[in-house]
C-alpha cells in the first residue's frame, strides 16, 4: 500500500491513474467485494508496456497474485509470481524482491508440496530479513502457525503466542490462532474468550486477513458447540463460497472457503449440508483432489460426531 501511495501521488509515473484505481480496488478487496475490478485492472497493467516501470509492476503485482490465489487459478498465480519475481530484481526495491518468495511458499502450500513450501518460506524469511523487510519474520511465523493448523498441532503454540510483539495481538487472527492453540491443548475456557477477543476485533476495520480470521473464527466457534456466532461469522463467509482462503500477501494457505462452512453446518447439525460442504472442499480447483484437505486430520470428523 506505500508502493501504490506513492505512485499514486507521482504524476510522472504512467501508471498514476492505474495506482489510484488500484488503491480503489484493493479496498474493495479488503470489505470482500468481489475481484472483477482486480482483473481488470492487471489488464491494464499489461497494456501499459515498456512504459510501467518496475515500481508500478512491483505494487500492482501482488494484488493480482493474491486474487489468483484466493480464486483458485493455480496457473495464473503462477506465471504471475515468475512476472514478479522479475520486476521484484528489477526494481531493486526489498519487499518485491522478498515478497515473490513468500507468495510462491504458499502457493506451493496450496498445491500439496508441504515441505518444498517450507524450505521456501524459510528461505525467503532469511532474504526478507536480510534486506530488512518489515513484514518478513511475522510472515515466516504466520506461514508456520498455518502449517501446525492443519496438521492439528497448534498445542505447542498455546504458551508462545502471547509473547508476541504487541501490535500483532490488535488482528483477529491473533486471537483466532491463539483458540485454535487452547482448543489442541484442551483449554476451551481459554479458547471462548480468545474468540469473543476475536469476534470483537471483526466489528472493526477490516483488512485482507478478513477472510482469514472470519475462516479461523468460524472453525473456533464451530469446535466449541456455539452455533450463534459460528453461524454468524459463516454468513459472512457465504459470499466468498468456492475460494480458497490465504492469509494476506504470503501468509499461510488456510484451506478452501467450503470446508468453513460445513463445519459451522455440522455445529448446527445441519450433517448432510455439512457433508456435501465438505465434499465440495475436497475438490481442489484444478479439478484434481485437494490433497492437504484429505491426507491431513480433518477436523470435521469432531465436529460432526
Amino acid at each position: 500500500t506505500n508502493q501504490l501511495a506513492e505512485v499514486a501521488s507521482d504524476r510522472q509515473s504512467p501508471a498514476n491513474l492505474l495506482a489510484r484505481r488500484v488503491q480503489l480496488a484493493l479496498g474493495e478487496a479488503m470489505a470482500g467485494a468481489r475481484f472483477e475490478h482486480v482483473d481488470e485492472l492487471m489488464n491494464d497493467l499489461w497494456a501499459l508496456g515498456p512504459r510501467a516501470r518496475p515500481i508500478d509492476l512491483a505494487g500492482v503485482i501482488p494484488l493480482g497474485c493474491h486474487v489468483a490465489c484466493t480464486t483458485g487459478r493455480w496457473d495464473e498465480a503462477d506465471r504471475l509470481l515468475l512476472r514478479f519475481e522479475i520486476e521484484g530484481r528489477r526494481s531493486g526495491l526489498p519487499r518485491a524482491v522478498w515478497q515473490p518468495k513468500a507468495m510462491r511458499a504458499a502457493l506451493l502450500d496450496a498445491e500439496g508440496d508441504h515441505d518444498e513450501a517450507a524450505a521456501l518460506a524459510a528461505d525467503a524469511q532469511r532474504i526478507g530479513s536480510r534486506l530488512d523487510v518489515p513484514d518478513a519474520e511475522m510472515t515466516f511465523a504466520l506461514f508456520t502457525l498455518g502449517q501446525h493448523y492443519r496438521a492439528g498441532a497448534m498445542a505447542q503454540f498455546e504458551p508462545l503466542l502471547p509473547q508476541v510483539d504487541e501490535r500483532y495481538r490488535r488482528h483477529a487472527i491473533y486471537h483466532g490462532f491463539l483458540a485454535v492453540a487452547q482448543i489442541d491443548a484442551g483449554n476451551e475456557s481459554g479458547a471462548a474468550r480468545s474468540l469473543a477477543a476475536a469476534a470483537e476485533q471483526l466489528r472493526g476495520t477490516r483488512s485482507l486477513f478478513a477472510p482469514a480470521e472470519l475462516a479461523i473464527s468460524t472453525f473456533v466457534a464451530s469446535m466449541l458447540g456455539d452455533v450463534e456466532v459460528a453461524t454468524t461469522l459463516a454468513s459472512e463467509l457465504v459470499p466468498r463460497r468456492g475460494r480458497q482462503v490465504f492469509l494476506g500477501y504470503g501468509g499461510p494457505y488456510l484451506g478452501p472457503v467450503d470446508w468453513y462452512l460445513g463445519m459451522a453446518a455440522a455445529a448446527a447439525g445441519a450433517n448432510e449440508q455439512a457433508h456435501e460442504l465438505f465434499d465440495s472442499a475436497c475438490r481442489s480447483p484444478d479439478g484434481g483432489r485437494a490433497t492437504c484437505w484429505i491426507d491431513a486430520p480433518l477436523r470435521h470428523r469432531h465436529a460432526l460426531r
